[in-house]
């Protein structure tokens, strides 16, 4: 999570938006929209990158599910013992071929409450096990997620929430956001450009090759 917070970034927007046009067509409920817009479009794009660390309990047996709104588990970190705050033992990734061949009593062994590997299914949000989770243990992991929709009111919360990617990509949202907001009146002289170059603008700073 950034250092700046969404009121700041917001203020520096509108301050560009009136600089390059004098039209005044936008308003700070719908640049913080385009924030929620951009923030989801980057970790979407970039989840390895705007990772959030989580203490969540196992269910019992093998197939274990990341929580809601994972778009994608990044890894198993460590044991975390009954109480979710007690570290333990690291937890090995490993590929559910391995894992099979391996230990092929994947399913029987008794369930434990400390496991030793994972393996991560191919939809991202799916992992599994070994030894079988007791589904009295916590573990830690690391996982991107969909963050939180802002919500604009008056001298609301949203003022103080921190950009909540990586700092690297609050760059990456402000050329969102412009691009968003020019691209809502293209009627105006010089915004359906504008709108496109922020656009690249944004792409490149999240590390997408534009072939240009």
């Amino acid at each position: 999570m950034a250092s700046v917070t969404v009121k700041h970034l917001i203020d520096i927007i509108m301050k560009l938006l009136q600089d390059e046009d004098d039209n005044n067509v936008w308003d700070e409920q719908e640049l913080v929209n385009y924030y929620n817009l951009a923030v989801r479009e980057i970790i979407s794009l970039r989840p390895d990158d705007n990772g959030t660390f989580e203490i969540i309990k196992l269910a019992s047996g093998v197939k274990q599910q990341a929580p809601a709104k994972t778009i994608k588990l990044i890894r198993c970190i460590r044991n975390m013992g009954t109480d979710g705050a007690t570290p333990g033992r690291q937890i090995h990734e490993t590929t559910f071929d391995m894992l099979a061949a391996v230990r092929p009593d994947l399913s029987t062994v008794s369930e434990q409450s400390e496991i030793q590997d994972y393996c991560k299914a191919e939809d991202n949000v799916t992992f599994y096990v070994y030894p079988p989770a007791d589904g009295t243990s916590y573990i830690e992991i690391e996982i991107a997620k969909v963050p939180d929709q802002l919500v604009w009111d008056a001298g609301g919360n949203w003022q103080t929430a921190q950009v909540a990617v990586a700092e690297q990509f609050v760059e990456s949202v402000k050329e969102y956001i412009l691009a968003k907001a020019y691209q809502k009146d293209t009627d105006i002289p010089g915004n359906e450009s504008r709108a496109a170059d922020h656009y690249k603008k944004f792409l490149l700073t999240v590390g997408i090759d534009i072939g240009e």
